[in-house]
């Protein structure tokens, strides 16, 4: 059981540094930063983490302009590895 933990445990800290790189990404889009490597990894990320933030984003509106789906999913996430570490 505890291998089944601690691979659950590795695959979320995995989609954690997803979702922190996909927020990086995202900000130099924003500062204007833009060329087709950028853009694939973005694509990549988004394919990823996007089954992830979909379902919250249902839920958790915007807050202008801010997605706040990101920040529940990060918690979400460390929530639930704190919990399995803990066990």
């Amino acid at each position: 059981m505890d291998i089944i933990r601690d691979l659950v445990v590795m695959v979320i800290g995995f989609l954690m540094y997803l979702f922190f790189i996909r927020a990086i990404v995202s900000w130099l889009f924003v500062f204007g930063i833009r060329n087709e490597i950028l853009s694939r990894v973005n694509l990549m990320l988004s394919g990823m983490t996007e089954p992830i933030l979909a379902p919250i984003r249902r839920y958790v509106p915007s807050a202008g302009g801010l997605d706040l789906s990101f920040l529940v999913a990060v918690f979400g996430l460390w929530f639930i590895r704190r919990v399995l570490l803990s066990l």
